[in-house]
């Protein structure tokens, strides 16, 4: 007889997998792997108590329990249990771990399994323009947002955004001041946008699932209206050391672009490397200030009489293909051969002087200038601008005639595409004066002085503002300069006007048609106030042609559209004669005169009614 020894044997086969429980694409941390225990009686004996222990799975399901009871010779038992992964597991590339299988017998066996667990890193950056903003003539503001964001499964250090301003603002457009802020990463205090692109100082790290924003503000002078294309890229570094990029999109999410601006981009897919839509800055369609023009007469040499118009670019940039028009007047003769184009300093080319040939359009000839008209921004008149351009010709006052009035147009490229045909580029600005035989007005007869002294305190005697005021119940409003204030009356007093005591008001000056009715309503205010600062028409000159005006009053909102704007001499009187219809004429300063301490032009804004509607 053959004696057989009692061998207790077990084995164990473990088998694990990787659930996707979030839906999203790739491993994440909260992900689920499955395991399976195969534990199987090798021995021959039957065994007792056989437990399945991992120390990873704190609960392991045996459908005879665990421990199982008894597990006969030959015999097999499944147990299973889950483990949730961590973002730990995930910066390590895989999940080990040993399950182990015993018995009171003492059988015994143990089995390991490794997970791959995928590193997917992944970064988006979305860029969009959040205002541009003009904060002095030809001078913009620009201020973008960035959101950076980590649609990976790993955390990303070293985080850095480079934005190369240079390449998006390419001379002869200049930009300047460019300023990183951020509450969510690290500044670079020294980024400039050309020689130093990074905008964080590289010491951040960004969290899976986390996104940050950083504000990046600029001034940019455009030398066109663009529109100028931004892309920034965001750069990190995965737990292995290499580097992950994303170029931004326009928008505020990086994954979300709009198909039909970005063909190529693929929307919400959880992948933002596929939207690549650059982020744009348009200026608009007129960009510049177009030049402006001061007309003067001069009659010493009567009946022949000279006009001098003086065209000057108050802006930052030359005005290519400037044109100016000036019809010979009615009741004058051309003196042929009289005209000259002056231009001041060697930027302003002249490629066009001539008079003209009598037209249809102009039936006694016209007096026409064409070149490029030199920047001169800020500059009030001619000895304050480097650039103008000074136009004379003389005429012949033609007998019985008493009173000439002559009036010249320019059209400028606004826009800056070389063209000065499109539509708001003909006529953008005029220059007129009237000359009359009779004698010439005193100054106490001409227009009010409505402005002190600019960047300086000037004393003026203390003043209560007239007691007849009729018009304080209506207010100014002019909408593209973003001036609403009172309506005063200001009396007339020894053929006169005082208006030292007007402050944030307009004053409607008594003897012109009283607001809103029909007639010429002139109404004045400071271009500076006796404190050295800016008043409420210091942009009027800015005006152009088709900008509305407002008054409300009485619950209604009358609307004026601007017609002319013109510089006049002080003691030119036409822009208060009548009108038969509605217009209003706002007046003001120009061009300080330092060693006279006073202002040698005035600039009237005329506009017509245009509508009349409840409030």
């Amino acid at each position: 007889m053959t004696f057989t020894a009692n061998t207790p044997a077990l084995s164990l086969v473990k088998t694990g997998t990787l659930n996707d429980d979030d839906s999203t694409a790739g491993v994440s941390a909260g992900d689920t792997i499955d395991y399976s225990f195969v534990v199987t009686n090798t021995g021959n004996i039957a065994l007792t108590n056989v437990i399945v222990t991992d120390p990873l799975i704190t609960t392991i399901t045996c459908p005879s329990g665990n421990p199982i009871p008894s597990l006969a010779v030959g015999t097999s038992e499944t147990c299973t249990g889950s483990y949730i992964v961590t973002q730990a597991d995930i910066d390590a590339g895989q999940r080990d771990n040993t399950a182990t299988a015993s018995s009171d017998e003492g059988a015994n066996d143990t089995d390991d399994e490794s997970i791959p667990l995928t590193q997917s890193p992944l970064i988006g950056i979305a860029k969009q323009v959040t205002s541009v903003t003009e904060i002095s003539a030809g001078t913009y503001e620009i201020v973008y947002d960035l959101l950076v964001k980590n649609y990976g499964n790993v955390d990303l250090s070293n985080l850095q955004v480079t934005d190369n301003l240079a390449s998006t603002f390419p001379v002869p457009t200049t930009f300047s001041n460019a300023v990183v802020t951020s509450t969510d990463f690290s500044p670079n205090g020294s980024y400039d946008g050309s020689g130093d692109i990074s905008l964080l100082d590289g010491s951040d790290t960004l969290a899976v699932g986390a996104e940050g924003l950083i504000t990046l503000t600029v001034e940019v002078v455009p030398y066109e209206a663009g529109p100028f294309d931004n892309t920034a890229i965001a750069h990190g570094v995965d737990p292995n050391g290499d580097s992950v990029t994303d170029t931004s999109t326009d928008g505020t999410d990086p994954d979300d672009t709009d198909s039909t601006n970005c063909p190529l981009c693929v929307n919400g897919d959880d992948d933002p490397t596929n939207n690549t839509d650059p982020t744009p800055v348009d200026f608009g369609a007129n960009i510049f200030d177009p030049p402006f023009g001061i007309k003067v007469f001069n009659d010493d040499g009567l009946p022949e009489l000279q006009w001098t118009m003086i065209w000057i670019n108050d802006s930052n940039i030359v005005a290519i293909d400037v044109a100016v028009s000036d019809g010979i007047s009615v009741g004058t003769t051309y003196l042929p051969g009289s005209v000259v184009c002056v231009p001041d300093g060697n930027i302003t080319t002249t490629s066009l002087c001539a008079y003209e040939a009598p037209s249809v359009a102009y039936p006694r000839g016209r007096i026409v200038w064409e070149g490029n008209l030199g920047p001169d921004l800020g500059a009030t008149d001619a000895a304050s601008a480097s650039n103008e351009i000074r136009i004379t010709f003389n005429v012949t006052i033609n007998d019985g005639i008493n009173q000439v009035n002559n009036e010249a147009s320019i059209d400028a490229d606004l826009n800056g595409n070389g063209v000065v045909s499109d539509s708001g580029e003909q006529v953008v600005a005029e220059a007129d004066a009237t000359w009359s035989r009779s004698a010439t007005p005193t100054p106490t007869a001409g227009l009010p002085a409505t402005g002190f002294a600019p960047n300086r305190v000037t004393s003026v005697d203390a003043k209560q503002p007239p007691s007849y005021n009729p018009a304080a119940a209506m207010e100014l409003e002019i909408p593209s300069l973003g001036v609403r204030i009172p309506i005063v009356g200001v009396p007339e007093k020894d053929n006169n006007w005082d208006v030292d005591w007007l402050w944030e008001e307009a004053g409607w000056l008594q003897g012109t048609a009283f607001p809103t009715w029909n007639g010429n309503s002139v109404l004045t205010s400071h271009v500076y106030l006796s404190n050295g600062l800016p008043g409420p028409f210091i942009d009027l000159k800015t005006l152009r042609w088709g900008d509305e005006i407002v008054i409300h009053a009485y619950g209604y909102r009358y609307v004026y559209e601007v017609q002319k704007v013109r510089y006049v001499l002080p003691n030119d009187t036409s822009i208060l004669g009548h009108e038969d219809e509605s217009w209003l004429t706002l007046v003001t300063c120009a061009g300080y005169d330092e060693p006279l301490g006073s202002y040698k032009y005035r600039i009237a804004v005329r506009a017509v009614r245009i509508s009349a509607e409840k409030e």
